[in-house]
Protein backbone atom coordinates (compact mmCIF):
# COMPACT_ATOMS: atom_id res chain seq x y z
CA UNK A 1 0.00 0.00 0.00
CA UNK A 2 1.06 3.63 -0.51
CA UNK A 3 1.60 5.53 2.74
CA UNK A 4 3.20 8.64 4.21
CA UNK A 5 6.12 7.65 6.42
CA UNK A 6 8.22 9.79 8.73
CA UNK A 7 11.69 8.64 9.81
CA UNK A 8 14.05 10.32 12.22
CA UNK A 9 17.28 9.54 10.37
CA UNK A 10 20.08 12.06 11.11
CA UNK A 11 20.88 12.98 7.49
CA UNK A 12 17.24 13.34 6.45
CA UNK A 13 16.48 15.32 9.59
CA UNK A 14 19.44 17.63 9.00
CA UNK A 15 18.48 18.18 5.34
CA UNK A 16 14.89 19.09 6.25
CA UNK A 17 15.95 21.29 9.16
CA UNK A 18 18.51 23.29 7.20
CA UNK A 19 16.89 23.62 3.80
CA UNK A 20 13.33 23.89 5.16
CA UNK A 21 14.24 27.37 6.41
CA UNK A 22 15.04 28.35 2.83
CA UNK A 23 12.08 26.81 1.02
CA UNK A 24 9.02 24.95 2.31
CA UNK A 25 9.30 22.15 -0.25
CA UNK A 26 12.39 20.80 1.53
CA UNK A 27 10.11 19.34 4.20
CA UNK A 28 8.44 17.16 1.55
CA UNK A 29 11.28 16.52 -0.87
CA UNK A 30 13.01 13.31 -1.87
CA UNK A 31 15.67 13.71 0.86
CA UNK A 32 13.37 14.90 3.65
CA UNK A 33 12.32 13.02 6.78
CA UNK A 34 8.88 12.54 5.19
CA UNK A 35 8.48 10.06 2.33
CA UNK A 36 5.56 8.79 0.25
CA UNK A 37 5.79 5.28 -1.08
CA UNK A 38 5.18 1.58 -0.67
CA UNK A 39 4.63 0.32 2.86
CA UNK A 40 3.53 -3.16 4.00
CA UNK A 41 -0.16 -3.55 4.79
CA UNK A 42 -0.59 -3.85 8.55
CA UNK A 43 -1.12 -7.24 10.18
CA UNK A 44 -3.27 -7.86 13.27
CA UNK A 45 -1.01 -7.89 16.37
CA UNK A 46 -3.32 -10.51 17.89
CA UNK A 47 -6.87 -11.84 17.60
CA UNK A 48 -8.38 -8.93 19.59
CA UNK A 49 -7.63 -6.50 16.76
CA UNK A 50 -9.38 -5.51 13.54
CA UNK A 51 -8.13 -4.21 10.23
CA UNK A 52 -9.88 -1.08 8.97
CA UNK A 53 -10.04 0.38 5.48
CA UNK A 54 -9.54 4.13 5.80
CA UNK A 55 -12.26 6.44 4.46
CA UNK A 56 -11.04 9.78 5.85
CA UNK A 57 -8.05 10.82 7.92
CA UNK A 58 -7.55 14.32 9.28
CA UNK A 59 -4.35 16.32 9.41
CA UNK A 60 -3.66 17.35 13.00
CA UNK A 61 -1.43 20.16 14.24
CA UNK A 62 0.79 17.50 15.82
CA UNK A 63 1.33 15.98 12.36
CA UNK A 64 2.35 19.40 11.11
CA UNK A 65 4.74 19.87 14.04
CA UNK A 66 6.42 16.59 13.08
CA UNK A 67 6.62 17.36 9.36
CA UNK A 68 7.95 20.88 9.91
CA UNK A 69 10.30 19.70 12.67
CA UNK A 70 9.03 22.30 15.12
CA UNK A 71 9.36 20.15 18.25
CA UNK A 72 12.23 20.21 20.72
CA UNK A 73 14.59 17.35 21.60
CA UNK A 74 14.01 17.84 25.33
CA UNK A 75 10.25 17.30 24.94
CA UNK A 76 9.21 14.69 27.52
CA UNK A 77 7.01 12.89 24.96
CA UNK A 78 10.09 11.71 23.04
CA UNK A 79 10.46 8.44 25.05
CA UNK A 80 6.97 7.56 23.83
CA UNK A 81 7.60 7.71 20.07
CA UNK A 82 9.21 5.07 17.84
CA UNK A 83 10.47 5.32 14.25
CA UNK A 84 9.86 4.88 11.40
CA UNK A 85 6.20 5.79 11.68
CA UNK A 86 3.30 6.26 9.29
CA UNK A 87 1.69 9.50 10.43
CA UNK A 88 -2.00 10.23 11.07
CA UNK A 89 -4.34 9.47 13.97
CA UNK A 90 -7.69 11.07 13.11
CA UNK A 91 -9.39 8.25 11.26
CA UNK A 92 -12.71 6.71 10.28
CA UNK A 93 -13.32 3.74 8.03
CA UNK A 94 -14.93 0.35 7.54
CA UNK A 95 -13.91 -2.91 9.17
CA UNK A 96 -12.03 -5.05 6.64
CA UNK A 97 -10.91 -8.00 8.77
CA UNK A 98 -11.93 -9.18 12.26
CA UNK A 99 -9.73 -11.05 14.71
CA UNK A 100 -11.10 -14.35 16.05
CA UNK A 101 -11.55 -13.02 19.60
CA UNK A 102 -13.34 -9.81 18.58
CA UNK A 103 -16.89 -9.96 19.89
CA UNK A 104 -18.65 -6.73 18.99
CA UNK A 105 -17.51 -5.81 15.48
CA UNK A 106 -18.28 -7.28 12.08
CA UNK A 107 -16.77 -6.84 8.65
CA UNK A 108 -18.20 -3.83 6.84
CA UNK A 109 -19.19 -1.86 9.95
CA UNK A 110 -18.40 1.86 10.04
CA UNK A 111 -16.02 2.75 12.85
CA UNK A 112 -14.28 5.69 14.46
CA UNK A 113 -10.90 4.80 15.95
CA UNK A 114 -9.70 6.25 19.25
CA UNK A 115 -5.94 6.51 18.64
CA UNK A 116 -4.45 6.14 22.14
CA UNK A 117 -2.21 3.06 22.55
CA UNK A 118 -2.84 2.41 26.23
CA UNK A 119 -2.70 -0.66 28.48
CA UNK A 120 -5.41 -2.71 26.74
CA UNK A 121 -3.80 -2.31 23.30
CA UNK A 122 -0.45 -3.30 24.80
CA UNK A 123 -1.74 -6.46 26.45
CA UNK A 124 -1.08 -5.17 29.96
CA UNK A 125 -3.34 -6.74 32.58
CA UNK A 126 -4.18 -5.46 35.12
CA UNK A 127 -4.25 -1.99 33.55
CA UNK A 128 -2.63 0.99 35.24
CA UNK A 129 -4.85 3.12 37.56
CA UNK A 130 -5.61 5.83 34.95
CA UNK A 131 -6.65 3.22 32.38
CA UNK A 132 -8.75 1.44 34.98
CA UNK A 133 -10.63 4.73 35.46
CA UNK A 134 -11.07 5.22 31.72
CA UNK A 135 -8.47 7.98 31.45
CA UNK A 136 -6.38 6.20 28.83
CA UNK A 137 -4.78 9.41 27.54
CA UNK A 138 -2.68 9.59 30.72
CA UNK A 139 -1.78 5.88 30.70
CA UNK A 140 1.47 5.03 32.51
CA UNK A 141 2.60 2.41 29.99
CA UNK A 142 3.13 4.13 26.65
CA UNK A 143 6.57 2.51 26.35
CA UNK A 144 5.69 -0.88 27.84
CA UNK A 145 3.91 -4.10 26.92
CA UNK A 146 3.71 -5.86 23.57
CA UNK A 147 4.01 -2.76 21.37
CA UNK A 148 6.92 -0.39 20.75
CA UNK A 149 6.84 3.04 22.40
CA UNK A 150 4.08 5.28 21.12
CA UNK A 151 1.35 7.43 22.65
CA UNK A 152 -0.92 7.00 19.67
CA UNK A 153 -1.21 5.29 16.32
CA UNK A 154 0.85 7.41 13.96
CA UNK A 155 3.65 7.70 16.52
CA UNK A 156 4.48 4.01 16.66
CA UNK A 157 6.82 1.95 14.50
CA UNK A 158 4.49 -1.08 14.48
CA UNK A 159 0.97 0.37 14.50
CA UNK A 160 0.85 2.55 11.42
CA UNK A 161 -1.13 5.76 11.34
CA UNK A 162 -3.98 6.82 9.11
CA UNK A 163 -2.04 8.43 6.26
CA UNK A 164 -2.46 5.05 4.63
CA UNK A 165 -5.38 3.10 3.12
CA UNK A 166 -5.40 0.50 5.93
CA UNK A 167 -4.88 0.65 9.70
CA UNK A 168 -5.27 -1.83 12.54
CA UNK A 169 -6.89 -1.14 15.89
CA UNK A 170 -7.75 -3.04 19.04
CA UNK A 171 -11.49 -3.66 19.29
CA UNK A 172 -11.61 -1.44 22.39
CA UNK A 173 -10.31 1.47 20.30
CA UNK A 174 -13.20 1.19 17.84
CA UNK A 175 -16.53 2.97 18.22
CA UNK A 176 -19.39 2.17 15.86
CA UNK A 177 -20.52 5.26 14.00
CA UNK A 178 -24.26 5.72 14.70
CA UNK A 179 -26.77 5.68 11.89
CA UNK A 180 -27.27 9.16 10.53
CA UNK A 181 -23.74 10.29 11.43
CA UNK A 182 -21.58 10.75 8.34
CA UNK A 183 -17.95 9.73 8.01
CA UNK A 184 -17.10 13.39 7.53
CA UNK A 185 -18.71 14.37 10.84
CA UNK A 186 -17.20 11.38 12.65
CA UNK A 187 -13.63 12.14 11.59
CA UNK A 188 -13.77 15.43 13.51
CA UNK A 189 -14.16 13.43 16.74
CA UNK A 190 -10.50 13.54 17.74
CA UNK A 191 -9.89 17.32 17.65
CA UNK A 192 -13.39 18.13 18.89
CA UNK A 193 -13.07 15.66 21.78
CA UNK A 194 -9.76 17.24 22.74
CA UNK A 195 -11.55 20.56 23.23
CA UNK A 196 -14.65 18.96 24.74
CA UNK A 197 -12.62 17.00 27.31
CA UNK A 198 -10.83 20.17 28.42
CA UNK A 199 -14.16 21.97 28.84
CA UNK A 200 -15.92 19.13 30.67
CA UNK A 201 -12.98 18.83 33.06
CA UNK A 202 -12.85 22.63 33.53
CA UNK A 203 -16.38 23.90 32.90
CA UNK A 204 -17.46 27.53 33.17
CA UNK A 205 -20.04 28.59 35.72
CA UNK A 206 -23.26 30.30 34.58
CA UNK A 207 -22.47 33.91 33.73
CA UNK A 208 -18.72 33.38 33.44
CA UNK A 209 -16.76 35.33 30.89
CA UNK A 210 -14.57 32.91 28.94
CA UNK A 211 -11.97 33.57 26.29
CA UNK A 212 -11.15 31.13 23.49
CA UNK A 213 -7.64 31.87 22.28
CA UNK A 214 -6.72 30.83 18.71
CA UNK A 215 -9.36 29.83 16.18
CA UNK A 216 -8.11 26.77 14.38
CA UNK A 217 -9.98 23.47 14.62
CA UNK A 218 -9.50 23.25 18.39
CA UNK A 219 -10.59 26.82 19.06
CA UNK A 220 -13.66 26.70 16.82
CA UNK A 221 -14.60 23.33 18.35
CA UNK A 222 -14.33 25.00 21.76
CA UNK A 223 -16.72 27.75 20.67
CA UNK A 224 -19.21 25.18 19.36
CA UNK A 225 -19.05 23.09 22.54
CA UNK A 226 -19.40 26.07 24.87
CA UNK A 227 -22.42 27.43 23.01
CA UNK A 228 -24.12 24.02 22.98
CA UNK A 229 -23.42 22.91 26.56
CA UNK A 230 -22.88 26.15 28.50
CA UNK A 231 -25.13 28.73 26.83
CA UNK A 232 -25.09 31.01 29.89
CA UNK A 233 -21.41 31.85 29.59
CA UNK A 234 -20.13 34.83 27.61
CA UNK A 235 -17.63 33.85 24.91
CA UNK A 236 -14.84 36.11 23.68
CA UNK A 237 -13.03 34.53 20.72
CA UNK A 238 -9.54 35.65 19.75
CA UNK A 239 -8.15 34.91 16.30
CA UNK A 240 -5.56 35.96 13.76
CA UNK A 241 -7.28 35.60 10.40
CA UNK A 242 -10.50 37.29 9.26
CA UNK A 243 -12.08 34.07 7.97
CA UNK A 244 -11.52 32.39 11.37
CA UNK A 245 -13.06 35.30 13.22
CA UNK A 246 -16.04 35.43 10.88
CA UNK A 247 -16.73 31.73 11.44
CA UNK A 248 -16.34 32.06 15.23
CA UNK A 249 -18.99 34.77 15.17
CA UNK A 250 -21.33 32.61 13.09
CA UNK A 251 -20.76 29.69 15.49
CA UNK A 252 -21.92 31.77 18.45
CA UNK A 253 -19.05 33.74 19.98
CA UNK A 254 -20.43 36.91 21.57
CA UNK A 255 -17.33 39.00 20.86
CA UNK A 256 -14.59 38.30 18.34
CA UNK A 257 -11.34 40.23 18.55
CA UNK A 258 -7.90 40.25 16.97
CA UNK A 259 -4.94 38.52 18.61
CA UNK A 260 -2.61 41.54 18.33
CA UNK A 261 -1.37 43.86 21.08
CA UNK A 262 -4.77 45.57 21.29
CA UNK A 263 -6.28 42.44 22.84
CA UNK A 264 -5.78 43.82 26.36
CA UNK A 265 -7.71 47.03 25.77
CA UNK A 266 -10.48 45.23 23.88
CA UNK A 267 -11.03 42.65 26.63
CA UNK A 268 -11.02 45.39 29.27
CA UNK A 269 -13.60 47.41 27.32
CA UNK A 270 -15.88 44.39 26.84
CA UNK A 271 -15.80 43.47 30.53
CA UNK A 272 -15.42 46.87 32.16
CA UNK A 273 -11.92 46.08 33.39
CA UNK A 274 -8.83 48.25 33.50
CA UNK A 275 -5.50 47.95 31.69
CA UNK A 276 -2.27 48.65 33.61
CA UNK A 277 0.99 49.16 31.74
CA UNK A 278 4.24 47.59 32.90
CA UNK A 279 7.78 48.93 32.45
CA UNK A 280 8.32 46.74 29.41
CA UNK A 281 6.25 44.17 27.52
CA UNK A 282 2.61 43.17 27.79
CA UNK A 283 0.22 45.06 30.10
CA UNK A 284 -2.10 43.37 32.60
CA UNK A 285 -5.90 43.57 32.83
CA UNK A 286 -7.61 43.84 36.20
CA UNK A 287 -11.18 42.60 35.99
CA UNK A 288 -10.58 40.18 33.13
CA UNK A 289 -12.09 36.84 32.15
CA UNK A 290 -12.84 33.87 34.39
CA UNK A 291 -11.37 31.18 32.11
CA UNK A 292 -9.11 31.13 29.08
CA UNK A 293 -9.18 28.06 26.85
CA UNK A 294 -5.81 28.41 25.16
CA UNK A 295 -5.99 26.47 21.90
CA UNK A 296 -2.53 27.48 20.70
CA UNK A 297 -0.43 26.76 23.79
CA UNK A 298 2.53 28.91 22.78
CA UNK A 299 4.64 30.89 25.22
CA UNK A 300 3.11 34.07 23.81
CA UNK A 301 -0.52 32.95 24.20
CA UNK A 302 0.09 31.53 27.68
CA UNK A 303 1.66 34.77 28.88
CA UNK A 304 -1.11 36.86 27.31
CA UNK A 305 -3.75 34.58 28.84
CA UNK A 306 -2.27 34.98 32.32
CA UNK A 307 -2.48 38.76 31.93
CA UNK A 308 -6.14 38.64 30.82
CA UNK A 309 -7.43 36.46 33.68
CA UNK A 310 -9.15 37.89 36.73
CA UNK A 311 -8.15 36.87 40.22
CA UNK A 312 -8.65 33.16 41.04
CA UNK A 313 -9.22 32.47 37.33
CA UNK A 314 -8.03 29.54 35.26
CA UNK A 315 -6.04 29.06 32.05
CA UNK A 316 -6.70 25.70 30.37
CA UNK A 317 -4.06 24.55 27.88
CA UNK A 318 -5.65 22.71 24.96
CA UNK A 319 -3.21 23.50 22.17
CA UNK A 320 0.46 22.52 22.11
CA UNK A 321 3.43 24.51 20.81
CA UNK A 322 7.19 24.51 21.37
CA UNK A 323 8.07 25.82 24.84
CA UNK A 324 9.87 29.13 25.35
CA UNK A 325 10.40 31.46 28.26
CA UNK A 326 7.42 33.53 29.36
CA UNK A 327 6.71 35.86 32.28
CA UNK A 328 4.61 33.84 34.75
CA UNK A 329 4.31 36.29 37.66
CA UNK A 330 0.52 36.65 37.22
CA UNK A 331 0.22 33.03 38.39
CA UNK A 332 1.01 34.05 41.94
CA UNK A 333 0.03 37.71 41.66
CA UNK A 334 -3.60 36.87 40.85
CA UNK A 335 -3.66 33.28 42.23
CA UNK A 336 -4.39 31.84 38.78
CA UNK A 337 -4.61 28.12 38.00
CA UNK A 338 -2.76 26.85 34.91
CA UNK A 339 -4.23 23.50 33.88
CA UNK A 340 -3.22 21.04 31.18
CA UNK A 341 -5.60 18.80 29.25
CA UNK A 342 -4.65 15.72 27.23
CA UNK A 343 -6.81 14.35 24.43
CA UNK A 344 -9.97 12.58 25.68
CA UNK A 345 -10.93 10.60 28.77
CA UNK A 346 -13.69 9.62 31.15
CA UNK A 347 -16.11 12.56 31.25
CA UNK A 348 -19.56 13.13 32.69
CA UNK A 349 -22.38 13.89 30.29
CA UNK A 350 -26.06 13.74 31.15
CA UNK A 351 -25.33 12.02 34.46
CA UNK A 352 -23.28 9.27 32.77
CA UNK A 353 -19.53 8.71 32.71
CA UNK A 354 -18.47 8.11 29.12
CA UNK A 355 -15.43 8.42 26.91
CA UNK A 356 -15.31 11.86 25.32
CA UNK A 357 -15.43 10.32 21.82
CA UNK A 358 -18.73 8.62 22.75
CA UNK A 359 -20.13 11.93 24.00
CA UNK A 360 -19.10 13.56 20.74
CA UNK A 361 -20.92 10.95 18.65
CA UNK A 362 -24.06 11.45 20.75
CA UNK A 363 -23.90 15.24 20.31
CA UNK A 364 -23.63 14.79 16.54
CA UNK A 365 -26.32 12.08 16.38
CA UNK A 366 -28.77 14.14 18.43
CA UNK A 367 -28.20 17.30 16.39
CA UNK A 368 -26.86 19.26 19.37
CA UNK A 369 -23.74 20.34 17.52
CA UNK A 370 -22.88 20.87 13.86
CA UNK A 371 -19.24 20.56 12.80
CA UNK A 372 -19.69 20.67 9.03
CA UNK A 373 -18.26 24.21 8.74
CA UNK A 374 -14.93 22.94 10.09
CA UNK A 375 -14.06 20.75 7.08
CA UNK A 376 -12.68 23.04 4.39
CA UNK A 377 -10.43 20.91 2.15
CA UNK A 378 -10.02 17.32 0.98
CA UNK A 379 -7.10 15.76 -0.87
CA UNK A 380 -6.05 12.36 -2.11
CA UNK A 381 -3.04 10.99 -0.25
CA UNK A 382 -0.75 11.42 -3.25
CA UNK A 383 -1.53 15.16 -3.06
CA UNK A 384 0.10 15.29 0.38
CA UNK A 385 2.42 18.20 -0.40
CA UNK A 386 -0.50 20.38 -1.49
CA UNK A 387 -2.47 19.27 1.57
CA UNK A 388 0.29 20.22 4.01
CA UNK A 389 0.94 23.52 2.27
CA UNK A 390 -2.79 24.24 2.53
CA UNK A 391 -2.60 23.66 6.28
CA UNK A 392 0.52 25.77 6.65
CA UNK A 393 -0.72 28.78 4.69
CA UNK A 394 -4.05 29.42 6.35
CA UNK A 395 -4.23 33.11 5.53
CA UNK A 396 -4.23 32.36 1.81
CA UNK A 397 -6.09 29.04 1.76
CA UNK A 398 -8.61 29.74 4.56
CA UNK A 399 -8.14 26.17 5.75
CA UNK A 400 -9.49 24.80 9.01
CA UNK A 401 -9.67 21.01 8.95
CA UNK A 402 -7.96 19.35 6.00
CA UNK A 403 -8.73 15.70 5.24
CA UNK A 404 -7.18 12.92 3.21
CA UNK A 405 -9.98 11.26 1.28
CA UNK A 406 -9.63 7.51 0.59
CA UNK A 407 -13.27 6.96 -0.40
Amino acid sequence: MEALKFDFKPLRFAYSKVFGKLYQGAYFGRLSALSYGEHPEPELPNDEWVKVRTVYSGICASDMHAIFLSGSLDNPTTPFISFPMVLGHEVVGTVERVGREVRDLDKGERVLIMPILSCVTRGIDPPCPPCEEGNVAVCRNFAEGSLPPGLIMGENSRINGAFAPFVVAHEKQCLKIPEGVSFEDAVIADPFSTSLHAILQNPPNPGDNVLVYSLGTLGLSTVIALRALYPDCHIIAVGRHAFQKDLASRLGAHNVINSGHGIFQEVAEILGGKVYKVYRGKPIVIGGVNIVYDCAGSADTIETSLRLIKEKGKVVLIGVASPKRFEWSPLWLREISLVGSMSAGADNYGGRTMNTFEIYLELIRDGIIDVKPLVTHKFRLEQYQQAFETCANKRLTKSIKVLFDFS
